[in-house]
């Protein structure tokens, strides 16, 4: 648990973390190269925790599929989601310096859902996670001195006025991304007056380019973390990093098993990690590469989901109609 003595520890820290993160853009890449795996550390402090589910699991496609609507960015037809191509490296500001190691650890190590190339030492960072008292005006602070980290409307997946009105809605937590365009099965014929030209060697209704993120910022009010596990802030934030989670998506009725629920259901009652759902999420969102547009995400997610409960030695019984 985050005690009170530490975020009293973390918020006498924020100035000088944040005149790093603010004021010097070298700063935080310098950190984040520095952070070493936690050693001597737990496994829930050091990574994904293990997830043993003796006996039998009920399987109910439309449930999931349903939730998975309700929960996450719709994906349109003509689309695939935004995700990560590259290594994660992850930075954390606004943390006592070993709790935030162990969180970035974690997200490093999450990063293997995604089945992303690990990252090297040096690497440069592309997922902020940043825990401040008043996130509104930090986040007018980011604009103004770091807007590298805040991107342009056309390569931001949300609207700044978005990013606002949820900050003074009072969101535990906010997040945005900045993206690019990169080809997926593309054949590169040659370079014509400068541009590239390239042909697709797939059929048509297939997607020729897919969304990167280049970098991914969550933004935590401390003062929403009272009994928030680390193992629960650093996965909370891989789905924001990792996955694409509906800004202001309606979490009553929810049934399935997420950790997306940690604020509705309170850190005591949530789930202390990600869920299987939330597993077999990521990973089917980082395996959409070049397949026929439609709705395969759902079919991925689905798909891995009763894998790892073969995977794990239980027997899972499909309930209900397919979506």
């Amino acid at each position: 648990m985050l005690s009170q003595a530490l975020w009293t520890r973390a918020r006498r820290l924020w100035p000088v973390l944040a005149a790093a993160l603010v004021a010097a853009p070298g700063a935080a890449q310098d950190h984040a190269g520095a952070v070493p795996d936690p050693a001597g550390q737990s496994p829930a402090a050091n990574g994904p925790r293990e997830i043993v589910v003796p006996g039998n699991r009920v399987l109910a496609p439309r449930a999931i599929t349903t939730d998975l609507r309700r929960l996450t960015v719709r994906e349109k037809f003509t689309e695939r989601p935004p995700r990560f191509f590259d290594p994660l490296c992850p930075v954390v500001a606004g943390l006592d310096p070993p709790l935030a190691e162990r969180i970035a650890a974690r997200i490093r190590a999450n990063g293997a859902i995604a089945k992303l190339p690990p990252a090297k030492p040096d690497c440069r960072p592309n997922a902020f996670i940043i825990v401040v008292d008043e996130p509104a005006k930090i986040f007018e602070q980011l604009l103004k001195k770091r807007p590298s980290l805040i991107g342009t409307y056309e390569f931001r997946d949300r609207p700044l006025g978005t990013v606002r009105a949820e900050l003074a809605a009072g969101q535990p937590a906010v997040s945005w991304s900045q993206m690019t365009q990169r080809p997926t099965n593309g054949v590169l014929l040659g370079n014509l007056d400068g541009n590239e030209l390239r042909t697709n060697s797939i059929p048509r209704l297939r997607p020729t380019v897919m969304m990167q993120k280049d970098t991914a910022v969550v933004l935590f009010d401390r003062r929403r973390l009272v009994d928030v596990e680390v193992g629960q802030l650093a996965d909370f934030a891989t789905l924001h990093l990792l996955g694409g989670p509906r800004p202001g998506a309606d979490l009553e009725g929810i049934t399935v098993p997420t950790l997306m629920t940690l604020f509705r259901d309170g850190p005591k009652a949530a789930p202390d990690g990600l869920t299987e759902f939330d597993r077999a999420y990521l990973a089917a969102l980082h395996a959409l590469n070049g397949e026929a547009l439609g709705k395969p995400l759902a079919a991925k997610v689905m798909a891995l989901y009763e894998e790892e409960c073969a995977l794990e030695g239980g027997t899972c019984e499909v309930t209900g109609p397919a979506p």
